[in-house]
């Protein structure tokens, strides 16, 4: 009977170290937290300023312009977003849109030429 009870001890044994580790295991520090909120945030301010970019770029410049950009965030707050043109054909050589958070766009730049700034909107 005492090899029955030191397996079921190993058993409830091992079941008690897992849940304990699995425990450890998805505990954050607040530094880890803090680190993954900004970087979900610095995405988000990336998301928005390529969904407010577009629309305003393909106005001035007429010409439809893929989805998807490179975007570079400064901070949790602006994101700059940019195309570039791929064809010879293109209209323009590089579209450069500033974007803030509270602000919308701020800036639209179209080949070093102005076409929009915030005090225009």
């Amino acid at each position: 009977m005492s090899n029955a009870k030191a397996i079921i001890y190993g058993f409830f044994f091992i079941i008690a170290v897992s849940i304990v580790v699995i425990q450890l295991r998805d505990y954050h520090t607040p530094e880890q937290k803090q680190a993954d909120l900004y970087i979900l945030d610095a995405l988000d301010v990336n998301g928005k300023a390529r969904d407010a970019c577009r629309p305003v770029a393909e106005q001035k410049v007429g010409v439809n312009l893929e989805p998807y950009a490179d975007a570079k965030n400064e901070g949790t707050t602006k994101s700059t977003v940019t195309w570039k043109s791929t064809s010879d054909g293109s209209p323009f050589k590089i579209i450069v849109c500033k974007f803030e958070k509270d602000k919308g766009v701020v800036s639209l730049t179209v080949d070093n030429r102005e076409m929009l700034t915030a005090s225009a909107n």
